[in-house]
């Protein structure tokens, strides 16, 4: 039943709502650059809501369920909105629903587009959502796009003067500055997600996410960057055994990668993990999340 429902809901909007989408698309920008900015998300929530549905529709076990059905309500009121924010209004200029626009002067048609003012709407609540999740973490320092050492140097100095007037004490602080430093430095030199100039004048541009804050009374510093695939399983490799080391087995090995006795991989990474583990206390997780086209997300969170 639920199934039929949704296949006839779906149908309807292919059907009716998007064929005029699409057909404007063709000469009109603004539609076309929002459509694109959604597509692919659209169909992913389609994707995993049949996904759900053939997973358990005929299913005796509710194991998983409650987790897999608050995912799935998450992802369609998400839709919900961005349908609401952006593609209804659209729709609604398109077809004339919206009222008559031709009153708006000509140089400020942009600025009144609906499509626009959709897109910048639903994008000001996922950044009062954003703020509010980081809340919930206790943020004390975020950061994602592409890193210099220029960001990393000034990010260091605010995250510095954030732990002082948090009364963190000065080894939480030394210490969580240094592994939030050697973050940065490998989403630096090695992430995946490379923005280069195409007329070789500067050096190329790696994107990644950094964020400094406190759980349960523990600090902590956080990474997400890109590897290649085929990097994943040396990455690891590697971590699981810094992971098990003692402080005495890490200065070993430590002096061995200074030495050129490491594993096939990068000298400077090795070492900054290393570092790392050394100086998180509380110790450290990490994950790998595949995301398609031979990239992977690769998160790291150290505590001390």
């Amino acid at each position: 039943m639920a199934k039929s429902l949704l296949v006839a809901h779906l149908k309807r909007k292919d059907d009716e709502l998007y064929p005029p989408l699409i057909e404007a698309a063709k000469s009109d920008n603004v539609v076309h650059d929002a459509l694109e900015f959604f597509r692919e998300y659209m169909d992913s929530v389609s994707k995993a809501t049949f996904e759900f549905i053939e997973k358990y529709e005929n299913s005796s076990s509710a194991e998983g369920f409650s987790d897999d059905l608050m995912k799935l309500q998450s992802l369609l009121w998400t839709r919900v909105q961005k349908e609401e924010f952006v593609v209804y209004r659209i729709f609604d200029r398109l077809t004339g629903a919206a009222g008559d626009t031709e009153d708006v002067p000509t140089e400020n048609k942009d600025d009144a587009d609906p499509a626009i003012g959709g897109i910048t709407e639903f994008l000001s609540h996922q950044d009062f959502d954003l703020q509010a999740q980081l809340g919930g973490q206790n943020a004390i320092f975020s950061y994602s796009g592409y890193l210099t050492e220029d960001i990393l140097t000034s990010a260091s100095v605010s995250i510095k003067q954030a732990l002082t007037m948090l009364n963190a004490e000065t080894r939480i602080k030394s210490r969580l500055i240094y592994i939030f430093i050697e973050l940065a430095q490998n989403i630096i030199r090695y992430s995946a997600n490379v923005l280069s100039d195409p007329e070789g004048n500067s050096d190329a541009l790696r994107h990644g996410s950094l964020m400094v804050g406190v759980s349960h009374g523990r600090y902590f510093a956080r990474s997400n960057n890109l590897v290649a695939e085929h990097d994943v399983q040396r990455l690891t490799d590697y971590l699981q055994l810094i992971q098990n080391l003692d402080e005495a087995a890490l200065k070993a090995l430590y002096k061995k990668t200074l030495r050129g006795e490491i594993p096939e991989g990068s000298k400077g990474a090795h070492v900054g993990f290393i570092e790392m583990v050394r100086r998180a206390d509380s110790g450290f997780e990490f994950e790998f999340v595949k995301i398609g086209a031979g990239k992977t997300n690769f998160c790291v969170t150290a505590f001390v």
